[in-house]
């Protein structure tokens, strides 16, 4: 009985936190999901973790998908709030109008006032800027905004810059006004977590000031994603493609790929063939496979993807900031083919872990010689899985985010950027 009551004293002497997100952390397909799911398990001793998410209405409506969700999500999360919301791509619907419109939002506020009704927080941590609009709904404890890539703010490496259907002052309009947003929108959070040095330096010149920020990377689970010492026999060169199709960036990335370099792999190495894996595959990629080009979707087992390929590659050409499958990639000891706008969010001395593609032929090019030069290849990896090591475990970022936590909820904080990147 005594040992029951210090365990409850224990539980009950955490910090209280409620995670706002855009979907729910699992299944772990996206670097949000893991992100959060990771962090908070790490940081569970510390903190009670309490989650309110939007869900299909497909999966609010099915009692046993609904109920199979609970369950696992109650491993983690003390108290799940699921709110029903009929578009599952907050992505798009947040360049056309505010994200806190719509009957999906206004569920969502009322959500969040009951349960600060209902729970005393200490914290409440928002995810991503396309959800910054529940701000609004938030009372009393201190609020921080995550946001994971503040690449779009820029007109040239945004997703602005890919709707290219539009008229130029209407693209033009549709950024500043964003960039307003997105300036004042930060200004009512007590904190903001950034999660790459480009997004800090950023923040350093175009960011409120008076908001206190933190560096909390993406990591990677180095037991689950070990590092390969032999790579699979080349019967045919294996490319990868990871990545979650609902967002932008990767939809646009793998046209990119199909439509402007895969013609120009195919023509020096016609035996090759790319995969394409993750969640939310559209119609038109599904059609394009064939004897080169296989469509995998979401899989289970995205560790084994990884170690049966010979090169990773990434041609994004939208948003910025560290991605990652990359960091995966480097964990596993897959070489990467990258963009500059893929690795703009990673420091200088990682430009060795991968061969960059300015554009279409260049890109292909160096996937030809990665292809071709085993050796080259055998010389990226490494150094690759050794600096994931040093700065990414899971364990340092929970390190990090801890110690953010604290500082935004001490009663004496003080105001200003973290001041740190990479140590």
């Amino acid at each position: 009985m005594r040992e029951s009551r210090r365990m409850k004293t224990k539980k009950d002497s955490r910090k209280r936190v409620l995670i706002v997100a855009p979907h729910p952390p699992f299944p772990l397909f996206e670097s949000t999901n893991i992100r959060i799911w990771k962090l908070a398990g790490l940081l569970k001793e510390k903190y009670a973790f309490s989650l309110a998410t939007f869900v299909s209405e497909a999966t609010f409506n099915d009692r046993v998908a609904l109920s199979a969700m609970k369950l696992r999500l109650a491993m983690l999360f003390e108290k799940t709030y699921l709110v029903p919301a009929s578009s599952e791509n907050l992505w798009t619907d947040f360049l056309d109008k505010k994200v806190s419109e719509g009957p999906a939002f206004e569920r969502m506020g009322g959500v969040l006032q009951k349960a600060l009704r209902e729970e005393r927080y200490d914290l409440v941590e928002i995810e991503h800027i396309q959800m910054a609009g529940c701000r609004r709904f938030v009372f009393g404890p201190p609020t921080i905004l995550v946001e994971h890539d503040v690449g779009w703010v820029w007109f040239n490496n945004s997703l602005h810059a890919g709707r290219r259907g539009w008229p130029v002052h209407e693209r033009v309009r549709a950024w500043l006004k964003g960039l307003w947003s997105h300036y004042w929108t930060a200004e009512a959070f007590q904190g903001v977590v950034l999660t790459s040095p480009e997004d800090m330096r950023w923040w350093d010149t175009w960011g409120p000031s008076t908001v206190p920020t933190g560096y909390v990377p993406l990591g990677v689970d180095l037991s689950r994603f070990s590092f390969r010492k032999v790579e699979p026999e080349m019967r045919r060169p294996e490319l990868l493609f990871v990545g979650y199709f609902h967002h932008p960036p990767n939809a646009d990335a793998a046209r990119y790929f199909l439509d402007e370099i895969w013609p120009l792999i195919l023509d020096e190495l016609p035996d090759a063939r790319i995969t394409f894996v993750g969640a939310g595959v559209p119609a038109w990629l599904k059609e394009r496979a064939g004897k080169n080009v296989r469509v995998e979707g979401y899989v289970e087992d995205i560790v084994g993807a990884f170690k049966a390929a010979h090169v990773f590659v990434v041609p994004t050409r939208l948003g910025w900031g560290i991605k990652g499958k990359i960091v995966e990639a480097f964990a596993v000891g897959l070489p990467v083919a990258a963009t500059p706008s893929a690795m703009s969010g990673f420091p200088p001395e990682t430009r060795g872990f991968v061969r960059l593609g300015r554009d279409a032929g260049e890109f292909a090019k160096e996937t030809i010689n990665l292809l071709k030069n085993k050796t080259l290849r055998q010389s990226m990896v490494l150094p690759a899985r050794q600096w994931v090591e040093k700065n990414l475990s899971w364990e340092k970022c929970a390190e990090r985010l801890d110690a953010f936590y604290r500082r935004v909820s001490a009663p004496d904080r003080s105001y200003g950027n973290s001041g740190i990147l990479w140590r």
